[in-house]
């Protein structure tokens, strides 16, 4: 009996587990419920952008009432200059009006593992714009999936924490961290 046996069962325990969240945190998005704040836990970030790419492209291509207006499932990259995942939000809205009248089933936001090379000033920046995510997601009348790292899974649990209990759900893949780089 060789040794990979074990290791190839835990290989694919983590893809199982990996699998059942991703289907999970697809249709908690895909219900289309508004103003939804989901957080996606993954070290990864191979995996991660693997995930988002599919989920996108899988709501995207669901089912409509017409053909005529698709789901929508947006991808922002966090701006680490001024790091509001609401503002940034709005700010598409605005530039895309035609997003508030299609079937715009929301927003995820990406790059959060940026802020780990910003000062400190702009992470907790960051942290006070989650405290107020409650306050804010309803005006726009859409959901937001927030894809973090288990560190700052960690920090916005302890630093705003507002944020983690209001959240719809929270999603966690398992994956060898992925370092940043340079």
């Amino acid at each position: 009996m060789s040794d990979s046996a074990p290791q190839d069962a835990a290989t694919q325990a983590i893809h199982q587990h990996n699998h059942q969240t991703f289907q999970h945190l697809k249709m908690a998005v895909g219900l289309n419920l508004r103003r939804q704040f989901f957080i996606a836990v993954c070290d990864n970030l191979n995996l991660r952008n693997h995930l988002a790419m599919q989920l996108q492209t899988e709501l995207m291509g669901t089912e409509t009432p017409s053909p005529r207006a698709p789901h929508q499932f947006v991808s922002l990259i966090l701006d680490l200059t001024d790091p509001n995942p609401v503002g940034q939000i709005a700010t598409w809205l605005h530039q895309h009006p035609q997003g508030k009248n299609s079937n715009l089933l929301g927003f995820q936001i990406l790059g959060i593992e940026g802020l780990t090379r910003q000062n400190p000033a702009i992470q907790r920046l960051f942290l006070s714009y989650l405290r107020t995510i409650e306050r804010n997601l309803p005006r726009l009348n859409c959901s937001v999936l927030l894809w973090v790292t288990r560190p700052w899974a960690n920090t916005v649990q302890q630093a705003a924490p507002e944020c983690w209990n209001w959240s719809t759900g929270i999603f966690e893949f398992a994956g060898d961290p992925v370092p940043l780089l340079s």
